[in-house]
């Protein structure tokens, strides 16, 4: 797979696989209960298959990194998309709560797979940080068109046509992607320093925790990972809470995506021009969360100050939307220049941490936002996150220095060949010289 075709690929596969999920998202609790057919049992299914899905989506990858690591790029991402469409085919036909769990298993294993190889297959063929978080910005926007669309289609479509049609058009969207994948992957394997046991390696670890930035690098993305799911926790209720159903609130999460889309290319132009210069990526990291924070504060403030909860909301989601531009690309491209053993475990490191991060936020956004708030609009608890975004961001933010990347791309001085026959692409890992980072210096060919 040559390099100029990246940028174009792997985010039109996103769209695709993006505009499956986000066509299932909006409908899957309300698609649930009616295959249950209601009843008293109904909420419990509920609240089960969608832990189901979720964890799937989480962790699947996670307990089959033995298997994902042997499989060529293009055998495993569509593997995954083929798993994503039977699931959500089979979805509409499941009528017990086991069989709807099997069929959410299913379809999240396979977006779990799928989502990691294709984020590892960019930093495995893009060598340096500013055209890596380049193509994870494109990805970004790719993914936010898919919000913006896919809701809309498919609360039309399953009000007026019901789940069977709406499925089977999410299911197709995944089986074109994976014609996609099929016809331009090939010729890249993942890339493992020995043989693949665990989801991140004894070596890796050592590696990582002898490595200040990278430690650093981590702990930051878990923050930002629980001020990112504040969207869909708390964010979500206050607008339930305190806007009248209708277009008002469609509007409130429909802005979050536009926003994206259009502040997407000047960010990642900017940060891009920063990373050439020898910007850290953990220094752009450290700006989202503080971006993050600025949002949340700025939503406390103008709700304690009377400003009305709509147009708070309105501009604390533009704000908030800037931050997700910087924070979720550099994540990415921050996690690729880890001192890991192969991007396979870059990227599990990465699973790991922000989907703690991620899970620990959605709970706080639940549980906390409810329990502070009461009645009202959860000024202190608006307040509190930013005060706790800033104070991660300035105690990580010391020491920070500028990176410099080279590349080591006769780690193994051959050519690595894959299933499909095609002569393999070794561009090697980023490595770091700058403060903290002497442990990533060494030859990573075996990760320690």
């Amino acid at each position: 797979m040559r390099r100029r075709w990246v940028p174009i690929v792997v985010p039109a596969d996103y769209l695709l696989f993006h505009l499956g999920y986000f066509g299932l998202l909006p409908v899957l609790a309300a698609l649930v209960r009616d295959q249950l057919g209601g009843g008293t049992g109904a909420a419990a299914a509920v609240g089960t298959v969608l832990f189901a899905f979720n964890a799937a989506i989480g962790a699947a990858c996670l307990v089959l990194a033995p298997l994902v690591s042997r499989l060529s790029y293009r055998t495993g991402m569509t593997a995954g998309l083929v798993c994503s469409a039977t699931g959500m085919w089979l979805l509409p036909y499941a009528h017990s709560t086991v069989g709807l769990v099997a069929a959410v298993l299913l379809a999240g294993t396979g977006m779990s797979v799928h989502g990691l190889l294709a984020r590892s297959l960019v930093a495995e063929v893009i060598q340096d940080q500013a055209g890596r978080n380049r193509v994870f910005s494109i990805i970004q926007v790719a993914v936010n068109v898919s919000a913006a669309v896919g809701p809309m289609v498919a609360t039309a479509l399953f009000a007026s046509s019901g789940a069977r049609t709406l499925l089977n058009l999410v299911a197709l969207c995944y089986l074109t992607a994976a014609v996609l994948v099929v016809t331009s992957v090939r010729g890249v394997r993942p890339r493992t320093g020995s043989a693949v046991r665990w989801p991140v390696s004894r070596a890796t670890v050592r590696a990582v925790r002898s490595d200040p930035l990278a430690v650093r690098t981590i702990l930051v993305s878990a923050a930002g990972g629980f001020l990112y799911a504040q969207f869909f926790s708390a964010i979500a209720l206050l607008v339930l809470r305190s806007v009248p159903a209708g277009p008002r609130q469609g509007s409130l999460f429909l802005v979050n995506a536009i926003a994206v889309v259009a502040l997407q290319a000047p960010v990642s132009a900017l940060v891009g021009r920063g990373l050439r210069r020898g910007v850290a990526p953990l220094s752009v990291m450290l700006l989202g969360v503080v971006v993050f924070s600025v949002a949340l504060l700025s939503l406390g403030a103008m709700l304690w100050a009377g400003v009305a909860a709509y147009a708070a909301l309105f501009i604390a989601i533009v704000v908030f939307s800037l931050a997700e531009t910087m924070y979720t690309p550099i994540v990415n491209t921050a996690y690729a220049g880890l001192p890991a053993s192969s991007q396979i475990e870059a990227f599990n490191l990465r699973q790991i941490f922000v989907t703690v991060g991620e899970s620990v936020g959605a709970l706080s956004g639940a549980a906390i936002f409810l329990a502070v708030a009461g009645t009202g609009s959860g000024e202190p608890y608006w307040l509190l996150l930013a005060a706790v975004g800033l104070a991660v961001a300035a105690a990580a933010g010391i020491g920070t220095g500028p990176a410099h990347t080279t590349t080591t791309g006769e780690r193994d001085g051959d050519e690595r060949h894959s299933d499909d026959g095609d002569a393999g692409v070794e561009p090697g890992l980023a490595q770091r010289a700058g403060p903290g980072a002497a442990a990533a210096q060494r030859d990573r060919a075996g990760g320690a």
